[in-house]
C-alpha cells in the first residue's frame, strides 16, 4: 500500500471514519510505529473494526491505562516530595495533560517520560529531594540557575 494511502486512511480512522476497505494491520502498524495507537482506539468505534483488530487495541488501550496510572502516582510522588521542600513544580507536556484527563481517559496518550520544570535556584534541591526518593541521573545538560536538563530514572519504576 502507498505510503500516501496509509497515512490517509490512518488519519480517517483517527476521525473515526474507517474507510470501507481500510487495511488494520497497517493502520495498526502505522500507529503502533507512531505511539498513537490508543488515541486511535478512543476514536474508533470498534464494532467497525475486525474482532482480532478490536480485541488488540482494546489491550493496548487497557495496558496503557494501567501504564499512565503508574506515570500518575509517580508524577505525585514527585509532586509532592518537591512541595514538602518548598520547592513548586511546573508540570508540562504530557505530565500537565495526565493530571488534568478524566480518569476513564488515562489510557488515550502514550507517554514515554513526566517533564517538570522547577525554577533554576531551585535545581540543586530537586535534585537531592529526588534522590532521597530513589531517582539517579541518566544524564544531564547545561548548569544549575540558568539551564538545566536532567533525564532521571529510577529502576523501581
Amino acid at each position: 500500500m502507498k505510503a500516501r494511502r496509509r497515512l490517509s486512511d490512518l488519519a480517517a480512522c483517527l476521525r473515526g471514519s474507517p474507510p470501507p476497505d481500510v487495511d488494520w494491520l497497517s493502520i495498526i502498524e502505522d500507529a503502533n510505529r507512531s505511539l498513537i495507537t490508543p488515541a486511535l482506539v478512543a476514536r474508533l468505534r470498534l464494532a467497525d473494526c475486525p474482532e482480532d483488530a478490536a480485541a488488540y487495541l482494546r489491550l493496548i488501550l487497557e495496558r496503557n491505562a494501567v501504564r499512565n496510572s503508574r506515570l500518575r502516582d509517580q508524577l505525585d510522588e514527585v509532586a509532592s516530595c518537591l512541595n514538602n521542600a518548598g520547592i513548586i513544580p511546573t508540570l508540562i507536556k504530557g505530565a500537565a495533560w495526565l493530571r488534568t484527563i478524566p480518569l476513564e481517559r488515562i489510557g488515550e496518550r502514550m507517554l514515554t517520560d513526566l517533564d517538570v520544570v522547577v525554577p533554576g535556584e531551585d535545581i540543586d534541591s530537586a535534585m537531592r529531594v529526588l534522590e532521597t526518593i530513589g531517582f539517579q541521573v541518566d544524564s544531564a545538560v547545561g548548569e544549575a540557575q540558568h539551564h538545566f536538563k536532567a533525564d532521571l530514572f529510577r529502576s523501581s519504576d
